[in-house]
């Protein structure tokens, strides 16, 4: 018996079908990755921004 009660059949092809099934999402997402990386600088660059905008300057 694996984890669960199962056998560890069931539990590798569980694994197999998961792995499977993260692996087309990543096959159908694959050309929005351009997309989602500008997003995420425009989103750090956005908070830092802020961030610059809401910190007193430091007096030299």
């Amino acid at each position: 018996m694996a984890i669960g009660g199962r056998s560890r059949v069931a539990t590798g092809i569980g694994g197999v079908l998961i792995a499977g099934v993260v692996g087309l999402l990543v096959w159908a997402a694959w050309p929005f990755w351009p997309v989602v990386g500008d997003w995420m600088v425009g989103l750090v660059d956005g908070f830092f921004e802020w961030l610059r905008s809401v910190t007193p300057a430091r007096r030299s």
